[in-house]
């Protein structure tokens, strides 16, 4: 109670993330009117995601101000993420692997190991922490799918900022129409990757957080706690390995990773609703 009087409404980290965006497209468009564009192309479609994941929850929406404090949540575990990863670069380096872009076994044992072992488990494992995190702060996840929807919102954080930052800190070495492109590349990939895997993680969520409802025991609860990191991290660290091994061609990596995307994201939603409808876990039952 004494942390949730803190908060109050929550309406604080609302503004914060109004003032720190209004803040960074002045300073864009200081430099290059045209800088807004690579900003509204890395940003607009992870929010509109976000939007519709609120929107469809049928327990009505949940507070933005809640949501905005899950997404900074999201964007502070950027910094922990970086660090462990150029740990684990660093570990894989000194066990002889070399992050080149050739076919030599070498070069591929390491984007194999680094997307599968230190990518994905880094940043599914920090979100989930970020998403049990932020549920201490407040009382307002009290239906299953206020979890899926808090979940998104870390996961929303984490995408958003992580390609501002991809995209700004290539700027010096591109053009601003290849900036574009790439902001609009990772908006459609990227993003959505990350925004989908928080809606699966916030599945099995939903059910450690409510086991009531679904009628879960304790060891049940645990075990969809375990499925929350496992699975987002299996299917995170596919895509990163499509990617990484198609280093040769930009084209051919954004046609793969869409295709990947549309798939695991269909088939995820179709889980979601199942899970509203008959209040029963189907994904990979037999896991």
């Amino acid at each position: 109670m004494v942390i949730q009087t803190i908060f109050g409404r929550y309406r604080w980290a609302y503004y914060l993330l109004l003032i720190i965006l209004g803040i960074q497209s002045f300073l864009l468009l200081q430099n290059d009117p045209r800088f807004i564009l690579i900003l509204g192309a890395a940003l607009i479609p992870g929010i509109l995601y976000l939007s519709y994941v609120r929107n469809s929850d049928v327990g009505g929406k949940e507070p933005r101000g809640v949501i905005a404090l899950h997404m900074i949540l999201g964007i502070l575990i950027i910094y922990p993420a970086i660090f462990l990863e150029g740990l684990g670069i660093d570990i894989l380096i000194r066990l002889g692997f070399v992050p080149a872009y050739d076919f030599s076994f070498s070069s591929m044992m390491f984007w194999i190991l680094f997307a599968l072992l230190v990518v994905a488990p880094v940043e599914e494992g920090l979100k989930l922490l970020a998403s049990l995190f932020g549920n201490l702060f407040h009382s307002e996840n009290d239906q299953a799918t206020d979890t899926i929807v808090y979940t998104v919102s870390v996961a929303a954080g984490f995408a958003l900022f992580e390609n501002y930052r991809y995209v700004f800190g290539s700027i010096g070495g591109l053009s601003v129409e290849d900036s574009l492109t790439l902001a609009i590349a990772r908006s459609f990939t990227a993003i959505p990757l990350h925004l989908g895997m928080g809606l699966l993680m916030g599945y099995f969520l939903s059910g450690y957080y409510h086991p009531r409802k679904f009628g879960i025991g304790r060891f049940r609860r645990m075990q969809l706690l375990w499925r929350a990191f496992l699975f987002p991290t299996l299917l995170h660290g596919l895509y990163d390995l499509v990617v990484f091994l198609i280093f040769f061609n930009f084209t051919l990596q954004v046609i793969a990773a869409l295709l990947f995307i549309i798939v695991v994201t269909i088939y995820v939603w179709r889980q979601v609703w199942e899970l509203r409808r008959t209040k029963k876990y189907r994904f990979l039952k037999s896991l």
